[in-house]
């Protein structure tokens, strides 16, 4: 498998975690144990960072190149998928904001937060599990080595410089302090 479908494929095994630990948080939230309010706000600015920075511009790559190889647009449900990533970032920005307020004082309905972190969660979801439906197996059936060569090429060229790999470290040692910081 090339590396950056595999990379891809560990980004949302790492999302899916947390978005397991945001739900079990928003869980407790509805039985009235209140959360640590820093911990997920952490760990949205982690999945709003990360996702804008390194994940979501890989993936707009992938699909760029299949938009080149295919040479013709692609499935509408993948030209969604691509829309959507803005619409994530919204709700993600969102709901880190209300957990931000709520740090700060602002006296919020308890039904509005969890809603508003479930929503997240859910089109998060199911967001990846559509790109793994239908972006991953196209990617990997229609394009070549060396479309993959160049897609590498691209990523060290256009977020290498974004993110070193350093920021990479430092992305994953939050993750694995996020981990952490969610144990009971």
């Amino acid at each position: 498998m090339p590396p950056l479908l595999q990379r891809l494929q560990q980004d949302h095994r790492q999302l899916r975690t947390l978005l397991n630990l945001l739900e079990k948080s928003l869980d407790r939230f509805h039985r009235g144990i209140e959360p640590n309010y820093a911990t997920l706000a952490e760990a949205l600015e982690y999945l709003e960072n990360y996702a804008d920075q390194v994940h979501h511009p890989s993936e707009e790559m992938l699909v760029q190149s299949l938009r080149d190889q295919l040479k013709r647009n692609l499935p509408s449900p993948l030209e969604v998928l691509m829309r959507q990533h803005e619409v994530i970032s919204e709700l993600t920005g969102h709901f880190r904001q209300i957990l931000e307020g709520i740090m700060q004082g602002e006296v919020l309905r308890r039904d509005v937060v969890e809603a508003q972190g479930r929503e997240l969660v859910e089109v998060l979801r199911k967001h990846l599990q559509q790109e793994e439906i239908s972006l991953f197996p196209l990617a990997q059936t229609q394009l070549r080595e060396a479309d993959w060569r160049a897609l590498e090429a691209q990523f060290a060229q256009r977020i290498g410089p974004l993110v070193d790999g350093q920021d990479l470290a430092r992305f994953q040692a939050l993750y694995q302090h996020l981990l952490a910081q969610f144990q009971p």
